[in-house]
């Protein structure tokens, strides 16, 4: 099966010669890189010398290369999740796209989720999935790097622009790191200890808040982000507000997994009710025109 893919936006042109395999059946879902090399000749040249190979890329300007075909398995996630998906590079990282290449990408994703039949769905971040039949059976579509592979790809590029986000279930735990961090951070409000909560709790809000090491990218894929927005929009959205959706740390401005769960809730409930005041509008629009 070979696939030809046309876009509005931009060409696609074909780069052959590098390492890729037959596949067995059709790619489940999509895997978004950053490449961090500043050329698409830097990325191909780096590939090619290590022995891997992604799908396609998107460059800078919105030109889209493909090195192997989707209908082929390229080597870009890593063990155990190469034969089922297709891999999609950034020129650069990700937090420095550009619009012309988040263009292309939401296009490209588009265009080969409508193709393949690929659930236009996206991984709640800070999920880190075992095996690929995990991605399959909770009818996600698109993934980070960083879902698959201990990485930090693709870096802090909005993946939310590519499609809806995931119902699946993220589970929250805090590692023996993160408790040492928070502790370095003098973080006594996530305990509920001392007599300091409410001067420390100021002290954070005043700063902005911190994140944890690995939650740092968060920061980079949200640059506007508000510890005191984001608190009040759990309040807002959310049944039970702050308190519920973040049952063990509260509100002590600092990002760890427990926060990471709560901006995963809170987008999809934003994302329902935005739909929902589309469903109303249209159906107004509808009355009317009849009228």
């Amino acid at each position: 099966m070979k696939l030809k893919i046309k876009l509005n936006e931009a060409n696609i042109v074909k780069k052959p010669g590098l390492k890729f395999s037959g596949r067995r059946g059709m790619p489940k879902y999509i895997v978004i890189h950053h490449a961090v090399c500043p050329t698409t000749t830097c990325t191909y040249g780096t590939l090619k010398q290590r022995g891997l190979s992604t799908h396609y890329e998107v460059d800078k300007d919105g030109g889209i290369l493909e090195y192997v075909n989707p209908a082929d398995v390229a080597w870009h996630a890593g063990s155990g999740f190469n034969g089922r998906s297709i891999g999609i590079d950034l020129t650069g990282k990700g937090e420095e796209s550009t619009a012309a290449q988040k263009a292309s990408l939401q296009s490209l994703v588009t265009r080969l989720c409508q193709a393949f039949s690929i659930p236009q769905v996206v991984a709640p971040d800070g999920v880190k999935f075992k095996n690929d039949d995990e991605i399959i059976n909770l009818g996600i579509g698109i993934v980070r790097h960083r879902n698959v592979k201990a990485t930090g790809c693709p870096g802090g590029f909005p993946m939310e622009i590519l499609g809806t986000p995931s119902d699946a279930p993220l589970k929250v735990s805090f590692t023996t790191k993160d408790k040492k961090e928070k502790e370095k951070l003098s973080d006594k409000v996530s305990s509920g200890e001392g007599k300091q909560d409410k001067k420390h709790r100021q002290e954070m809000s005043d700063t902005g808040g911190r994140f944890l090491t690995k939650y740092r990218y968060f920061q980079k894929e949200h640059p506007n982000f508000s510890f005191e927005r984001f608190y009040s929009d759990l309040d807002t959205y959310l049944e039970g507000g702050a308190s519920a959706a973040l049952p063990a740390h509260g509100k002590d401005y600092v990002f760890g997994p427990e926060h990471l769960n709560a901006w995963t809730m809170l987008q999809k409930v934003k994302s329902n009710q935005l739909s929902e005041v589309k469903n109303i509008y249209k159906s107004w629009r509808g009355f009317i025109q009849e009228k």
